[in-house]
């Protein structure tokens, strides 16, 4: 089934302590050109402190947040990861026609979801990826299209000027059919965050779906100095790629796979904090190892 020529859309939006991100990122969500009776802003707070779960209410009063057909805000009282976050929000979404995945550091383009939609022509198409900036630097790519060399075990994104198929695209600002949703069976909470996006577009391909990278739609990404060394994410990144290994391709059946990639991520890891930190940073060290041990002995869920 093709979208409608207005398709209903339930933006969601899980938030942790980045209360006034998330305020830019709906005030942005309001100025979509896009009738605002077929938005809806559906907001997860997971587990914040900073007054987020107020902060969105008080936006929902004020003129932007009243001009959309309808913004929630539901609050965990901890963090339940990114995937089991919006989960939980797919599920409040009933009745929309689509789902948009947002980041609620990133900033949609004004004509983001028109340039997206165009993609969802053929019914074909269950999930489309737009294109990710820096926000500050916009002729800067964060992301593109992403491609899995199953042989190897390994995933990347490549640079796309028109819209094409592909392996997987990034949640930061991503387009979803219900019927898609439904078929892949929703995020997998396992991962927690980072990676869940690559796993769900993956099964989501495996149930008939094609997954599309939309170059034309934009989004600007905030990305906080050094956010790519926080040890969460270390720990993630390589805790979670060693699941998706085990996972989609498992050592016994695919012993290349894991000869190329999955017995040399920790070493490369290693490696590469030393060259980065020109030294032996002793408190990143641990946290990588930690990470190789519980990918490769199959642990799962939230760390610490």
């Amino acid at each position: 089934m093709t979208v409608t020529s207005t398709p209903r859309v339930a933006v969601l939006i899980v938030t942790r302590n980045r209360r006034h991100d998330l305020l830019e990122t709906l005030d942005a969500v309001a100025a979509l050109d896009y009738p605002p009776e077929r938005l809806e802003a559906l907001v997860l707070d997971n587990g914040s402190e900073d007054g987020t779960e107020a902060a969105v209410r008080a936006w929902a009063e004020s003129g932007a947040g009243r001009r959309l057909g309808r913004v929630e805000c539901v609050r965990s009282p901890e963090n339940r990861g990114a995937a089991a976050a919006r989960n939980v929000l797919a599920a409040r979404a009933v009745g929309s026609d689509l789902y948009f995945l947002l980041d609620d550091d990133a900033v949609p383009e004004r004509d983001f979801l028109g340039r997206a939609l165009a993609a969802l022509d053929d019914s074909a198409v269950g999930i489309v990826g737009g294109r990710i900036v820096a926000f500050d630097e916009p002729a800067r790519d964060l992301g593109g299209a992403g491609v899995i060399d199953w042989l190897v075990g390994r995933f990347r994104e490549v640079a796309a000027t028109r819209t094409t198929d592909c392996d997987f695209v990034v949640t930061c600002a991503m387009l979803v059919r219900p019927a898609a949703f439904q078929a892949a069976g929703g995020f997998d909470e396992d991962y927690f965050v980072y990676h869940e996006d690559v796993d769900f577009c993956v099964r989501a391909g495996r149930r008939g779906f094609r997954v599309c990278y939309a170059p034309a739609a934009v989004a600007r990404h905030k990305v906080p100095p050094g956010k790519t060394r926080t040890p969460e994410r270390l720990y993630y990144l390589l805790r979670n790629k060693l699941l998706f290994l085990r996972k989609h391709l498992p050592p016994r059946r695919h012993p290349l796979a894991w000869l190329a990639s999955g017995v040399t991520l920790i070493p490369r890891m290693l490696l590469q904090s030393v060259v980065v930190n020109r030294g032996l940073a002793l408190p990143e060290i641990r946290t990588i190892l930690a990470a190789g041990r519980d990918g490769l002995r199959g642990r799962t869920g939230r760390w610490r």
